[in-house]
């Protein structure tokens, strides 16, 4: 994807990545002029600091559900003090990001949360109003959605509820003026 000129994300939480792996792929992704994004497979702080040290510019943070999620775990990790509490463990975010990086990544660091339950459609106001974090990411029709139906319902209490009122209804991004990710499928249904 990098080499046809898209924005790039190295996906460790579905499929085989590891930390090394990632590494790789984000060494691989800086040698063309698109921007490194990273999904860790939880919202983790610790994961988190090291895929920004090797040189991520973004992360698409999975499972934000509140506003404490987002502020102390997610957005607290991606940002240096005294906006956050990321360490200063720079590795080959130094070399990628020049000598000025340190002064710049809070303003640049791109940090999506992802929307994926009824918990976090509950408190998206509240996950919203974080500071620090421009964009947030709508999940797809299938985890969103899915949570409506009785099959699932009966499988996952915890995420019961959500409805396709609830999706579309989703105005609170643009109270909080900031951009909103929605994946919608491109190709024709087979």
């Amino acid at each position: 994807m990098a080499q046809a000129g898209w924005d790039s994300t190295v996906d460790l939480q579905h499929g085989h990545v590891d930390f090394q792996t990632a590494v790789t792929m984000l060494q691989a992704i800086s040698t063309r002029p698109v921007t490194p994004l990273v999904r860790p497979p939880w919202n983790e702080p610790g994961i988190i600091m090291k895929l920004l040290d090797a040189g991520a510019y973004g992360v698409i943070c999975p499972m934000i559900n509140t506003r404490a999620e987002s502020r102390e775990a997610f957005v607290g990790a991606c940002r240096y003090p005294p906006q956050g509490y990321r360490s200063y463990g720079l590795v080959r975010a130094a070399w990628y990001g020049g000598g000025n990086h340190l002064k710049e990544a809070n303003d640049t660091l791109v940090t999506i949360a992802m929307i994926e339950t009824k918990q976090a459609i509950d408190h998206l106001d509240e996950i919203l109003s974080v500071p620090g974090r421009r964009v947030h990411r709508t999940e797809r029709p299938v985890d969103l959605l899915r949570c409506g139906s009785e099959r699932w319902r009966a499988q996952r209490p915890d995420r019961a509820g959500c409805d396709r009122e609830d999706v579309r209804g989703l105005q609170a991004p643009r109270r909080h003026s900031l951009g909103a990710l929605r994946f919608r499928r491109r190709w024709p249904r087979r």
